[in-house]
């Protein structure tokens, strides 16, 4: 890499030659990492360029000293961890002492058999986090049991499963929304520059953390609830456009995108299958019972004027989805939907073949988890 060589003279060079010598007392590997993100930035804005249906390049940006996050990344083999797992050694920067309870977390990942790749540093809100990068092999764990599980996300309860639970919705940023409109109001009342800016932004950062932090928490919880017991087949709906309409606020403090992701990781890392659903698959307004589809949204409670079945309406959904993953769903040769482009598309409508598992599972309502 030829910047390579040029950060090599600027590091030899003094000041008056145009040279940085203060770049000696950083790491070179915090360096080199700033290069290489730079190389691979232009390597994608090139590539945009060459496709045609590509409107926006998107020309690499650098970092501001003041605006942007603070982070560098580190190599693994720069990364020392103490016996009792208390502390961390970092290159130039020395032993960094860990936040009470993360010993036996770095104890796992630095644990004997693991190689460590990146360590990255990085600011949020005024406290610094590590993040560790490892490699280990792992054997291929088989699913817990032989179960299919259905999965529904909604606005009302975060998370419904097929099997009678559903999650609550911790509704992190509304509960935080007038606290935070406070401190905004706080931030743009002082004046550019000052000191009391600088204390009122630290203030609404800090704030924002705590949202951000108690949504991951929840996320995490109910990922792992879904995925422990390891059943064979997850499926669940594939979502998009939710940052739009008038849902768009209710819909991003959730972060469904987040949990459905979440929930397919850990699925694959405990041996399950995930199946979605497609994207025009009508899993809310569908009877689960006798597939009977409604025109309209059927509301809170799922009330079916077909087979007079009745039932919340995410489980309704979560039991769809089901069938979806237990493969009992197929697309009709015959049956083809239209987008409002005009443009076709092969997931429009499924058609129920067997509901042998909806039959079993007769007039269960879910229960609440948490």
């Amino acid at each position: 890499m030829g910047l390579s060589k040029i950060l090599t003279q600027l590091k030899k060079h003094p000041e008056g030659e145009g040279g940085k010598p203060w770049l000696k007392g950083i790491n070179a590997w915090a360096l080199q990492s700033s290069l290489r993100d730079l190389d691979r930035a232009f390597e994608g804005f090139f590539r945009r360029c060459l496709d045609p249906t590509i409107k926006k390049k998107g020309y690499p940006k650098f970092k501001s000293k003041k605006s942007s996050k603070l982070s560098f990344r580190l190599y693994g083999d720069d990364v020392h961890l103490t016996g009792n797992g208390y502390a961390l050694r970092l290159p130039t920067i020395g032993w960094v002492r860990l936040k009470k309870g993360q010993e036996d977390y770095f104890k796992n990942i630095l644990r004997e058999g693991t190689r460590v790749l990146f360590a990255t540093v990085s600011e949020h809100a005024g406290r610094w986090f590590i993040s560790v990068q490892v490699e280990e092999d792992k054997p291929f764990q088989a699913p817990l049991n032989g179960c299919v599980l259905g999965v529904d996300v909604g606005v009302t309860n975060l998370a419904t499963t097929s099997d009678g639970e559903y999650f609550e919705n911790p509704r992190a940023y509304k509960k935080a929304e007038k606290r935070l409109r406070l401190l905004q109001k706080s931030v743009s009342r002082k004046d550019k520059g000052s000191k009391n800016r600088t204390k009122a932004i630290r203030r609404l950062q800090k704030q924002h953390l705590r949202v951000s932090n108690i949504r991951k928490d929840i996320l995490h919880q109910v990922s792992s609830a879904i995925t422990k017991p390891g059943p064979s087949v997850i499926g669940m709906e594939s979502l998009s456009n939710l940052s739009k309409g008038r849902r768009a606020k209710s819909n991003l403090d959730l972060a469904f995108v987040g949990l459905l992701g979440l929930i397919e990781s850990k699925a694959l890392t405990r041996g399950s299958l995930v199946v979605k659903a497609g994207r025009f698959f009508p899993s809310t307004k569908r009877c689960a019972h006798c597939f009977h589809k409604k025109s309209e949204d059927p509301g809170l409670t799922y009330m079916c004027e077909e087979c007079g079945w009745v039932c919340e309406r995410d489980y309704n959904a979560s039991l769809n989805l089901e069938l979806v993953a237990a493969g009992l769903a197929v697309l009709p040769s015959n049956m083809e939907g239209k987008k409002a482009c005009g443009e076709r598309s092969s997931a429009f409508w499924v058609r129920i073949q067997s509901a042998t598992s909806l039959e079993e599972a007769g007039t269960q309502h879910p229960r609440r988890v948490g």
